[in-house]
C-alpha cells in the first residue's frame, strides 16, 4: 500500500490545479505532468527546452476518460482496449476520432492516449479535475532518468512539484521500469516505440457469418460487414487482416464450392459489391482440428444457433434479434427485401461493435 503523506498528496494536486508542472508516478516511467488546458504544452515545452510546444501524451485519469475522450470509436477498439487498459500502453489517434473538452483546441493531427495503472498514479488523478499532459524527464534524445539521477534532476528543478514522486522513488520497484509501449492505430496499425506491453495489437474479431447454403444471405452479409467495418475504420479491405479482421461466412448444410445464387450476385451488385467469385464452405471447416475458431458466429435465424457446437459463441446477425428470412426460390423481390435487412443488421451490429457497452 502506497504511504504517503496526506499533505504531500495534497499539495500535488493543489499544485497541478494551479497550472504547476509536477513530477508524476506511472505505471511506466515517472513524467512530467500538468494539468490539460490550451497551454499546457507551452508549459512543458518550456520545462523540457523546447522552443515550440508539442503533442504530448494526455494522461487520463481512468477509463471513464477514455470512453468520453473516444466517444465512438471503430468497430472493435472499444472492447480491445478495455482488455489491454489500465496498463503500460499509449494509444495513438487520429484527431478526428477523438471528442475533445470544448475547451481543449488540439492543434496536431493525432493524439497519444495514456490510462496508467499504478496506485500512485490513480490516487492522484482521481482528484484531479481533468487529465493531466505528460511527458518523461530527460533530456530529448536521451533515455528517461531514474533513482538517484531524478533525484538530482528534481533538486535543481524546484519549479517542479516533487516531494510526492520522490516518496514514490525510494521504492525498489521503482527504480528501472519500461516505457510505454506507443502504438499508432491507424490502419495499418505499427509500434511507433517498443516498450512494457508486449502483446499483440489486433483490435479485430474473426466473424463467421452463418446461413444454410452459404449462397445466398451470408455471402452477401460477409462482404456488407467488410465493407462496413473498413469503411468505419477509415481503411481499405485490405488493411482489415493487419487490425486482426477475419471475415468469413458458411452454410449449416452447404455444397463446397457452389457459388452465390445469380439473385444475390445481382443485389449485391446493385449496391456496389462483388460476390461473383464466391464459394461455398460447409460450417464443420470452421471448428475443424487445428483451425483458429471464430470470436463470434453471426447467425441469420435461430436454427442455425441451434446448429453451433456448444463451445461457439452466436448470436444473431440482427443485435435485436429480428431473423432474416430465406429468399432461396422466391424471385428477386425476395432477395431485394433481404438486402435491406442484411443493410440495417449489418449497421445495428457494426455499430454495436464501436460501442463501449
Amino acid at each position: 500500500m502506497p504511504n504517503h503523506s496526506t499533505s504531500h498528496t495534497a499539495s500535488l494536486v493543489h499544485h497541478l490545479e494551479g497550472g504547476g508542472i509536477a513530477l508524476v508516478p506511472t505505471d511506466t516511467v515517472f513524467g512530467l505532468g500538468t494539468l490539460m488546458d490550451n497551454h499546457a504544452s507551452n508549459r512543458l515545452g518550456k520545462c523540457k527546452g523546447y522552443s515550440r510546444p508539442r503533442p504530448f501524451t494526455v494522461h487520463l485519469r481512468h477509463m471513464a476518460d477514455l470512453k468520453s475522450w473516444l466517444k465512438t470509436p471503430p468497430p472493435g477498439l472499444a472492447q480491445w482496449a478495455q482488455g489491454v487498459l489500465p496498463g503500460p500502453l499509449t494509444i495513438v489517434v487520429p484527431k478526428k476520432w477523438v471528442s475533445f473538452p470544448a475547451d481543449i483546441d488540439w492543434e496536431w493531427e493525432t493524439v497519444g492516449l495514456r490510462v496508467p495503472s499504478d496506485t500512485e498514479y490513480e490516487g492522484v488523478a482521481a482528484k484531479l479535475s481533468k487529465p493531466l499532459l505528460m511527458t518523461s524527464v530527460n533530456t530529448p534524445g536521451e533515455p528517461p532518468l531514474y533513482g538517484d539521477d531524478l533525484v538530482k534532476w528534481a533538486s535543481k528543478n524546484s519549479d517542479v512539484f516533487s516531494a510526492y514522486a520522490l516518496d514514490v522513488i525510494k521504492r525498489a520497484d521503482c527504480l528501472s521500469r519500461p516505457a510505454s509501449t506507443v502504438v499508432s492505430l491507424e490502419p495499418p496499425p505499427r509500434i511507433l516505440r517498443a516498450g512494457a506491453f508486449t502483446e499483440p495489437v489486433r483490435p479485430g474479431l474473426k466473424i463467421l457469418v452463418l446461413c444454410s447454403g452459404n449462397i445466398c444471405r451470408s455471402p452477401v452479409a460477409e462482404a456488407l460487414l467488410r465493407r462496413e467495418i473498413a469503411c468505419r475504420w477509415k481503411a481499405k479491405e485490405e488493411q482489415l487482416p493487419s487490425l486482426g479482421w477475419q471475415i468469413d461466412s458458411a452454410g449449416t448444410f452447404a455444397l463446397p464450392g457452389n457459388p452465390a445464387t445469380a439473385e444475390s450476385v445481382q443485389v449485391a451488385s446493385a449496391d456496389g459489391l462483388c460476390i461473383a467469385g464466391h464459394e461455398a464452405a460447409p460450417l464443420e471447416e470452421a471448428f475443424a482440428e487445428g483451425v483458429t475458431p471464430p470470436d463470434v458466429v453471426l447467425c441469420m435465424g435461430k436454427n442455425h444457433l441451434a446448429s453451433l457446437p456448444p463451445s461457439a459463441h452466436g448470436e444473431l446477425l440482427d443485435p435485436a434479434g429480428v431473423e432474416i428470412e430465406d429468399p432461396y426460390g422466391q424471385g428477386i423481390s425476395a432477395y431485394e427485401k433481404m438486402m435491406r435487412q442484411i443493410k440495417a443488421a449489418v449497421n445495428a451490429r457494426v455499430d454495436a461493435l464501436s460501442s463501449w457497452d
